[in-house]
């Protein structure tokens, strides 16, 4: 007997780390450099992406229509961006699935550590 696998909506699949950061990022920054600053800052210096990593995520991104190209009078010589509302709501899923996992960790693995 043949099972059939689910395929599950892109929304809904997990992200992977550097991916759900970089969403977060264009929470507060539209262009790639000022999310590799905003990043690195932020996680002080523990997420630091490569030009090559960081475009290639936002290429995905934009694929996906998770992201949508603007204009950006102040920064008119880069590639600006915003979350698109499918991205919005793939983030906060993300946001969502991992906080269940942090609180799952809290009620079973800090009793046993």
């Amino acid at each position: 007997m043949e099972v059939k696998r689910l395929k599950m909506e892109d929304k809904y699949k997990p992200l992977t780390e550097s991916t759900y950061y970089v969403m977060t990022a264009f929470l507060y920054e539209k262009h790639g450099y000022a999310i590799k600053m905003f990043l690195e800052d932020k996680t002080h210096g523990r997420i630091s992406l490569g030009p090559g990593t960081l475009y290639g995520i936002i290429n995905k991104l934009n694929e996906k229509n998770y992201l949508t190209p603007i204009e950006d009078d102040e920064n008119d010589k880069r590639n600006s961006y915003e979350l698109t509302d499918e991205g919005k709501e793939v983030l906060k899923n993300e946001y969502e699935r991992i906080k269940e996992i942090y609180t799952f960790g809290e009620r079973f693995i800090d009793k046993k550590l």
